[in-house]
Formats: structure tokens, sequence, C-alpha cells
């Protein structure tokens, strides 16, 4: 059963990590910091509680002892997603917005 509940933290941190190391540069640009203020301020909050989940974890003597003595890692992952993915939707339609005024944007693949 624990190395179930092992799994399924590592699932949530890894989906995690992947996409805010994808979206951080794209929110700590100036361009979307002025367009999108409301989603830096959710991606800084994230960011933040991430920042917190990274410390826990390399605290830990191991990845078994930390999910034995802390039940709130992994909803705190999962609400990290959930706001990362938010951002991610709203990037998304904010390129999208602007390949209809730059048509040349169409190139550049989408990074969410």
């Amino acid at each position: 059963a624990q190395l179930s509940v092992v799994g399924d933290l590592l699932d949530a941190w890894m989906r995690a990590q992947a996409s805010y190391v994808r979206l951080a540069p794209l929110f700590s640009a100036r361009d979307v910091a002025r367009s999108m203020p409301k989603h830096v301020k959710v991606f800084e909050a994230a960011e933040k509680a991430w920042d917190k989940a990274v410390k826990k974890g390399a605290a830990a003597a191991s990845l078994v002892a930390l999910v034995a003595s802390d039940d709130s890692l992994r909803p705190t992952l999962e609400h990290v997603l959930s706001q990362l993915e938010a951002c991610a939707r709203a990037l998304k339609a904010y390129l999208a917005a602007k390949r209809v005024a730059f048509p040349r944007l169409h190139f550049l693949g989408d990074a969410a």
C-alpha cells in the first residue's frame, strides 16, 4: 500500500516538475507579465508552493520517509499542478491571440 502511495507521489511530482520547467521561462518574460498579470500571480503562488515541496523533498532522508511523515505533500503537488495547468491554458489562449495579430507566429509551437 505504501509503495502505491510513493508511486502516486512520484507521478504527481514529475508532472508538476515538467509543467513548472516548461512554464517558468515564459512567465518570467516581460511581455507575458504585462499582458497576463492575474495569471502571473497564480504562477508565482504555484512557484512558491513548488519551492516548498522541493525543499521538503531535499530535506527528507528518503521518499518513503517523506510520504510517511507528510500527508499534505501529494495534495500540495496536485494543487500546484492544477494551478500550472490553468496558467498553461491561459498562455495558450494568449499565444493564439498573438498569432491572429502576427501570422508569422504560427510557425512557433505551443509551450503548453
